[in-house]
């Protein structure tokens, strides 16, 4: 499973944004009240404002592309389908990115607000950079398979029905051709 390097950077993916959804997305700070949000939680000291956004919708995308990476990890022997996850994967997390901004602009709405985000609302852009880096690794692992599928050892049959040809590969790269009659 971590024998390839595209396994470690979805693992990368699935551990930034797991970490997305349990650590706090900012301070907001209204009329001397601190509220601190996170994911699936609000940390109040007092009341400093409601925002109107359901701030668990943040937390269900960073969990749900964390999940989405680690099922495209387990797919390691279906690469066209770990290079389809990850593609959704990083739709995910520009739907996340897209949901910040209107949550960051819902609490700003209207009110003296000051909401500092904090350092861990860049971990999806981390995460979405390991996404890229392991849809590259494996595209390259299908190039390098598809190379081989079928060179090494391919049966033909001939003219007639009793005919075989056989066409292996030698180490140097000389192609032996075989008939069998």
């Amino acid at each position: 499973m971590i024998q390839r390097i595209q396994s470690l950077y979805l693992l990368l993916v699935a551990a930034a944004m797991i970490t997305v959804a349990v650590m706090p997305l900012g301070l907001l700070r209204v009329d001397g009240f601190e509220e601190q949000y996170a994911a699936f939680a609000t940390i109040s000291q007092g009341h400093a404002g409601v925002t109107g956004f359901p701030v668990w919708v943040l937390g269900g995308l960073a969990v749900f592309s964390a999940l989405m990476a680690l099922i495209a990890l387990f797919l390691f022997k279906h690469r066209e389908k770990q290079t389809t996850l990850c593609m959704v994967n990083g739709f995910l997390i520009g739907l996340y990115y897209i949901a910040f901004v209107i949550f960051y602009f819902s609490i700003q709405r209207g009110t003296d607000a000051d909401f500092a985000p904090s350092v861990f609302v860049a971990l999806p852009l981390i995460a979405l950079l390991f996404n890229i880096l392991g849809m590259k690794a494996i595209s390259k692992d299908i190039g390098k398979v598809g190379d081989h599928d079928g060179n090494w050892l391919t049966f033909g049959q001939g003219q007639r029905q009793s005919s075989i040809n056989i066409q292996c590969c030698q180490s140097n790269e000389k192609w032996i051709n075989f008939s069998l009659n």
